[in-house]
């Protein structure tokens, strides 16, 4: 790791150390300048500029306020009696540039002849070769490498039982890890074995095989398996937008529950829907009957393209865009679930209906019954 640095890391000594001494003093306040340790310093003294003559490089390797902990005759200089009013800087020197140049603190980074081919071939490696057997690398392949590997980007662990790829961040803290059964795991570091996803904390959420009765995610064959670890009601999956939470997916104890978000407190009311409006939705909707034109498929509904003028809050409008397949890309789509308040007030108009006309049929039963006992 390279030296860290600071700007005008420089101080005034207050302690004389001699030629021999490794603990040295400098003005209050002023020790909080330097950098972190380590770091190569140099000293001299305050009315001479520094030279092979007058200065010394020494190595900070410890620092508490204004002390700092040196070693001394550093980078091929000579230890000097330091005196107190000597100046000391964390200066750029000789070293700092080396290890640049060197490639000191950097992986190794070659190239690799890999199946009897190196072109583009980039090995960054403590194995040393780019080939799964040979050690860890990373492996970047020009687009003219053969054996199907050209334009790869690998990572490899190397070691086939126990080597894995683990995720650090500061501190040295593990945040997940692939391992060697190909199975992953973040937030923990327990294999959830091979193919498996697991994520803090552990099972929490699984892309694995189903098992009832804990919580899972599958992602099988194109369909999706969602299990919980409670017959309680849960939230299965919530959606949202700006303007927070639009809808969401219960599981109950034995199904299921679709809600779309319909809180008063959100909404401004308009009064209520008018039976003539609602009746005018259903007289004019026209239900067919018709076949799936992909598979013959026998089906019975709407048809979008007709319900968008009687009922376009249902409707969800398409394009004529397709595929390279012919497919439509954006058809047509109608929310059924949209007609359930007008089915609501045309039902309760034609309740009402029912009541009345009841009620005038008992009325004229009642009267009929009164003129037969007249006659009679």
């Amino acid at each position: 790791m390279f030296d860290a640095h600071k700007n005008l890391a420089i101080a005034t000594v207050t302690t004389a150390t001699g030629a021999a001494g490794t603990t040295l003093g400098v003005a209050a306040g002023e020790g909080a300048r330097f950098p972190a340790v380590p770091f190569n310093a140099t000293v001299w003294p305050f009315d001479m500029a520094p030279d092979p003559t007058t200065a010394e490089v020494v190595r900070v390797t410890a620092r508490t306020a204004d002390s700092l902990t040196i070693t001394r005759a550093q980078e091929g200089t000579t230890a000097r009696a330091i005196i107190v009013g000597d100046l000391i800087a964390a200066t750029i020197t000789a070293q700092s540039l080396t290890d640049i140049e060197s490639g000191r603190h950097f992986p190794s980074i070659t190239t690799a002849t890999v199946d009897g081919a190196d072109t583009g071939v980039m090995v960054v490696s403590g194995g040393g070769a780019a080939h799964p057997s040979r050690g860890a690398c990373l492996n970047v392949f020009g687009n003219e490498f053969g054996s199907g590997r050209g334009g790869n980007l690998e990572l490899i662990a190397g070691e086939a039982v126990t080597g894995g790829i683990t995720f650090y961040t500061g501190a040295e803290a593990i945040r997940g890890r692939i391992h060697p059964s190909g199975g992953f795991s973040w937030g923990h570091v327990t294999d959830p074995g091979a193919a498996n996803f697991d994520l803090l904390p552990a099972g929490q959420i699984r892309c694995g095989p189903v098992v009832v009765g804990q919580p899972f995610a599958e992602f099988t064959g194109g369909s999706f398996a969602l299990g919980v670890g409670s017959t309680s009601t849960l939230t299965a999956m919530a959606f949202y937008n700006p303007n927070g939470q639009v809808g969401s997916i219960w599981f109950l104890a034995n199904s299921v529950q679709y809600n779309t978000t319909s809180d008063a407190r959100l909404k401004a009311d308009q009064g209520a829907l008018a039976r003539e409006a609602s009746g005018e939705v259903l007289r004019r909707t026209v239900v067919h009957d018709f076949t799936w034109r992909s598979d013959g498929t026998p089906g019975r509904g709407v048809f979008a393209q007709e319900a968008v003028a009687v009922a376009p809050f249902a409707v969800s409008v398409g394009s004529d865009d397709t595929d390279d397949q012919g497919r439509l890309k954006q058809p047509w789509g109608v929310d059924y679930t949209k007609y359930v308040p007008d089915l609501i007030v045309g039902w309760q108009a034609h309740d009402a209906t029912v009541a009345a006309l009841e009620a005038k049929v008992a009325a004229l039963e009642a009267a009929v019954a009164d003129l037969l006992t007249r006659l009679g």
